[in-house]
């Protein structure tokens, strides 16, 4: 469901963007563009996101396996540094064959 479109400037190449928010705070933007705003999900959001357990999440948070901060008594993740996590390769551990 899209909810805005707003064009803006890229001062650094000069070009015109148009950013599409859809509902849940999603955005897909032409690449080249930058979105100033970062997406903070709560360990709820994160863990349906990796389709996980929530309980999980917070485990994985805590043991730093995950990127976030904790603010208070909840857990936080940037939407753009967890999908950072996920683009990269998974360490092989002693006995595991590379794939």
């Amino acid at each position: 469901m899209i909810c805005q479109t707003e064009k803006h400037t890229n001062t650094q190449k000069s070009r015109v963007c148009q950013v599409v928010f859809v509902h849940a705070g999603n955005s897909i933007y032409t690449p080249g563009c930058h979105v100033i705003e970062d997406e903070v999900l709560t360990t709820e959001e994160v863990a349906q996101y990796l389709k996980m357990k929530e309980q999980t999440v917070r485990d994985l948070l805590r043991l730093r396996k995950l990127p976030g901060r904790k603010i208070g008594k909840s857990w936080r993740v940037l939407r753009s540094e967890l999908e950072a996590w996920l683009r990269q390769p998974e360490p092989v551990e002693d006995g595991e064959a590379e794939r």
